[in-house]
């Protein structure tokens, strides 16, 4: 079986950012992922993600996510109880755009969401060490 990629075409140089201060123990509190729509955002936090909470990473001397254990796996496919995303509602997207609008308005993020954001940042991990 081909080992999975990581898939982080045009983010090597954040992802290293991110690996070498994960490597130090000094993971970020919040990061904040903003741009054009369809240049490696979700995957680039998937990974992250990935890279937190992989059990395989003690075992691995590439200090990477395996992508192949169940864990990773639910993250990719956003099942995993202590991973989630929040996407902004984009309501000011004409028809066929394929780039996010120049800024988005105030219902971009809605306040149902950002109550939900509050409310699950309250609760403890439910599997792992850490909540993504």
């Amino acid at each position: 079986m081909a080992e999975k990629s990581l898939e982080l075409i045009g983010h090597e140089k954040r992802w290293n950012a991110l690996v070498n201060a994960f490597a130090k123990g000094v993971v970020p509190q919040t990061l904040l992922l903003s741009g054009l729509r369809h240049v490696g955002k979700t995957t680039l936090a998937k990974r992250y993600a990935q890279l937190l909470m992989c059990p395989n990473i003690a075992q691995s001397s590439t200090r990477m996510p395996c992508l192949s254990c169940k864990t990773c796996h639910q993250i990719e496919i956003e099942v995993f109880p202590d991973f989630k995303i929040y996407r902004p509602f984009v309501s000011a997207a004409k028809e066929g755009q394929l780039t996010a609008p120049e800024s988005l308005d105030s219902s971009s993020f809605t306040i149902d969401q950002a109550r939900a954001f509050g409310d699950e940042a309250m609760y403890r991990p439910t599997v792992g060490a850490r909540k993504v």
